[in-house]
């Protein structure tokens, strides 16, 4: 029998949020608290992204893994996110990359 994925049950909500805090960091005063955030967001993004893919558990049905495809999309606007607070965060007298 097989079990549910308790991970993406976990993963999926807070994913969302995840992704509505790097947006509510572009706020803040100073733009490297953003490009942290970003960058800190995107990694936790990336790491559920990774559990609910490579999962310890076999899939409930052998069908797609929905989860999964739902937090790459997350997984890239997270990134998306990230560029912009990084770009925004350079300072201003210095060398493009």
């Amino acid at each position: 029998m097989a079990t549910e994925p308790w991970y993406e049950f976990l993963a999926l909500p807070i994913a969302p949020f995840v992704l509505f805090l790097q947006a509510l960091a572009f706020a803040a005063r100073r733009p490297i608290v953003a490009a942290i955030v970003g960058v800190l967001g995107f990694l936790a993004i990336v790491a559920m992204w990774l559990y609910v893919l490579y999962g310890v558990d076999e899939p409930a049905s052998g069908g797609a893994n929905i989860g999964a495809g739902l937090l790459l999309m997350e997984a890239v606007i997270a990134g998306a996110l990230m560029a912009a607070a990084l770009i925004r965060a350079k300072p201003k007298g210095a060398r493009p990359f």
